[in-house]
């Protein structure tokens, strides 16, 4: 770029010039929009006075980007490779270990002082505080199901991620031992088997832990999934004590299925996954016990371990005051 200055001289820039627009070269002449461009920044230094004129183009940078359609079209496989292939064996398989788990909770006041009667606000009189919990982990095959944990004091929240990862290890720990046993076993017929065992008994000549006829891929890809831990209502309630406590456990992977920004699906603090029976049935404890209460105590098989008495468990399945 050059311009006139007092003597008869001429003051001379190099400047470099990046252009926001972009040239289709499939359809337009690419030395007609070069020239356009060069007119362009004529005009523009005219228009403010600078006496500025391109008289010569040194170097020329031509960025150029691949074509890509916004709108995409539908394809097709080609002839024998028209298969679907299902690979999440493992999603059919029945989880070997569950634990279901409540919370207990008092409602405490908070003191915080009067809003002003002027203008709308939100005040916030009680907050739910947990002060106990209780679990039990139920395996599908009884020998390895454990008694109920029952939990009354402060922290509440904090001791049940304690127990809960001590019981992973406790499961971790019976599914690598099988595991192990099964890859060095070095199993190469396709019969599926339950490793974990059956509630039947394993010395009866009825006995069968066969589950069914796979190939050999699919039954190494039969892996046990990892343990969930059920809450009644999670969604609503529990799921705000837990997650409140949650980040305090920084070792531990975080990962959720939401909702929207306060409810979820389903969330796992590393291995253990907690989910909401409540998505499933949806209706409160107090119907759900009554309507398999009417067959008498066979539904209520873990209770049972715990509370042996009829006359206790009776009053036990009837909805009371939390003391």
């Amino acid at each position: 770029m050059v311009r006139d200055i007092d003597d008869g001289y001429q003051e001379k820039a190099h400047p470099h010039f990046r252009s926001k627009s972009y040239i289709s070269l499939q359809n337009e002449s690419n030395d007609h929009n070069l020239n356009e461009a060069f007119q362009a920044i004529n005009r523009v230094m005219d228009n403010k006075g600078s006496n500025w004129i391109l008289n010569k183009v040194i170097c020329l940078e031509v960025h150029t980007l691949p074509y890509s359609p916004i709108a995409g079209s539908m394809t097709y496989p080609k002839e024998g490779e028209a298969i679907l292939e299902y690979q999440d064996f493992h999603k059919q398989m029945r989880v070997p270990f569950v634990i279901y788990a409540d919370f207990e909770c008092y409602a405490k006041k908070i003191e915080t002082c009067q809003p002003d009667p002027n203008q709308s606000s939100t005040t916030h009189q009680t907050k739910f505080v947990s002060c106990g919990y209780s679990y039990v982990v139920v395996s599908s095959n009884d020998k390895y199901s454990k008694s109920a944990v029952v939990y009354r004091g402060e922290n509440a929240v904090e001791h049940f991620f304690d127990n809960i990862f001590t019981e992973e290890e406790y499961i971790d720990d019976i599914l690598r031992k099988i595991y192990e046993e099964l890859i060095m076993s070095k199993i190469i017929k396709v019969r599926d088997h339950d490793h974990l065992g059956m509630n039947e008994d394993n010395k009866s000549p009825n006995y069968s832990n066969y589950r069914g006829a796979a190939c050999q891929r699919c039954n190494l890809m039969l892996k046990y999934p990892n343990f969930i831990v059920y809450f009644h209502n999670l969604r609503n309630f529990d799921a705000h004590l837990l997650l409140s406590e949650a980040g305090k456990f920084k070792d531990k992977t975080l990962s959720c299925i939401p909702n929207n920004m306060e409810k979820y699906v389903s969330f796992s603090v590393e291995q253990p996954m907690f989910l909401d029976t409540y998505q499933c049935i949806s209706s409160s404890l107090e119907t759900l016990i009554a309507n398999l209460a009417a067959d008498g105590f066979k539904n209520f098989k873990q209770f049972r371990k715990a509370f042996p008495n009829d006359e206790h468990a009776k009053r036990l399945l009837q909805k009371s005051e939390y003391c």
